[in-house]
């Protein structure tokens, strides 16, 4: 009835799986930021400097309509390799499976435990990017251009040396 009627409304089932959702980042120790509705951008003045690791403020930035990001490298503990096609590359694709993952509009963000060593980069050749230190990628529940991202809450692995 939400679709078909298009309300900006959240739904109780839908604020008991953002809260399973929340919890699960929690465990994480995700650091977040607040980003534009339908956007990428953070909205905070100096967001790299801030923290933002409770629940309870995330819940009230969904609840105020806003996208959330997860702040990439030391500060949440993870490197994320954001491929920008829908048919991952044949040699990348061995070592991405097996940990966390989301769907975005053009392809899918692969979370690994952080690689200090790696750095914020991007790859052309297989239109990948590495978001790591002083990086953020918007996270579910966030939508863009009426996309839900879809994630797949499985424990964040180590990234393959290969």
């Amino acid at each position: 009835m939400k679709d078909l009627l298009k309300l900006d409304v959240t739904t109780k089932s839908e604020e008991n799986q953002i809260d399973k959702l929340f919890s699960f980042y929690e465990s994480c120790k995700f650091d977040m930021v607040p980003v534009a509705k339908n956007d990428k951008r953070p909205i905070e003045n100096a967001w790299t400097t801030k923290n933002h690791k409770e629940k309870s403020e995330w819940l009230q930035w969904t609840m105020n309509g806003l996208n959330i990001g997860v702040k990439t490298g030391g500060v949440s503990g993870i490197t994320v390799i954001d491929v920008d096609v829908s048919e991952i590359p044949k040699e990348l694709e061995p070592y991405l499976k097996g940990t966390l993952k989301q769907t975005t509009n053009k392809g899918y963000h692969f979370f690994f435990k952080y690689t200090e060593e790696l750095p914020k980069t991007r790859i052309d050749e297989y239109k990948i990017d590495i978001e790591n230190n002083g990086g953020q990628v918007v996270i579910n529940p966030s939508t863009i251009d009426g996309k839900v991202r879809e994630i797949n809450c499985k424990p964040i692995i180590e990234m393959p040396k290969e």
